[in-house]
Order: structure tokens, then C-alpha cells, then sequence
């Protein structure tokens, strides 16, 4: 009689190593690095809204207002930063980068496209859409 010895949790931990290490091993080291680099770094975005208005604010320190583009493309508000580091400094340590960012929103119908306004101060960016007034539904009558 042979006796079969089943490790499940074994093999299941050798595919979840296999499918996020899998790729990585498999690459040109050159190729891993570009991937690196090209990582966005992240910008986290508050949004609220009031009767009058949406308020979307972004954490973006270190960036000045000329770093920042924002384009209204139909529905579709994109902010973009682009900032890269100074190439002279002599870093000790270095833990973060500049790189670039960009953060696309929908936006909702009843906005006013002409009067978005948007300001910087202490890092974070503010970006005030108003709100125009939701029509009501019209009713149509078959005749």
C-alpha cells in the first residue's frame, strides 16, 4: 500500500509565490527597473459636496501651482503634475521622488464647466466645481 502525503497548504503557497514573483524573475532586469520608475506616485483626493458646489482636494506637496495642469475634456476633469527632482543634490538618504501624477474625475451633468475655479495652498489643491440646478424631468405626451 503506498501512502500519498497531500500538502495543499504547500502547493497553494507555491502559486501565490509564483504568481507575484513569476513575472518578476522572468524579466530583463533593465525592463524591472523602467517599471520601477514609471510607478506613479500617489495622490489621494478628498471629495464633498455642498448645495451649491463639488470640492475635490488633493494632497500634492511639493508641488508648485506652475507643476499643475487642469483640462476639462468633456465630462472628464484631469489634473496632472509633473516635477522632477533637482539632478545636483547630493542625497545622504533619499525616500521619496518627484515624479509625475495624474487623476482623472467624472463629473455629474449639473456642473457649471465655465466657472471651476482652483487654488493651491500648503500642499493641497483645491478645485471648486459649482453646481447648477437639476432640471426636472419633462413630461411628454403621446398624441
Amino acid at each position: 500500500m503506498t501512502h500519498t502525503i497531500v500538502r495543499t497548504g504547500m502547493r497553494r503557497s507555491n502559486d501565490d509565490f509564483n504568481r507575484l514573483f513569476g513575472e518578476f524573475f522572468h524579466k530583463p532586469m533593465h525592463q524591472i527597473v523602467q517599471e520601477i520608475k514609471n510607478v506613479p506616485s500617489p495622490v489621494y483626493a478628498n471629495i464633498s459636496q455642498n448645495d451649491q458646489s463639488f470640492d475635490i482636494k488633493l494632497a500634492i506637496p511639493g508641488y508648485n501651482k506652475a507643476d499643475v495642469s487642469i483640462t476639462l475634456d468633456e465630462n472628464k476633469l484631469i489634473v496632472k503634475g509633473s516635477k522632477s527632482a533637482d539632478e545636483n543634490v547630493k542625497y545622504l538618504k533619499k525616500e521619496f521622488n518627484f515624479t509625475s501624477f495624474e487623476r482623472v474625475f467624472t463629473l455629474p451633468e449639473n456642473v457649471k464647466n465655465d466657472q471651476i475655479e482652483a487654488n493651491t495652498n500648503d500642499g493641497i489643491l483645491h478645485i471648486i466645481v459649482p453646481k447648477t440646478e437639476v432640471k426636472a424631468p419633462v413630461n411628454i405626451s403621446v398624441k
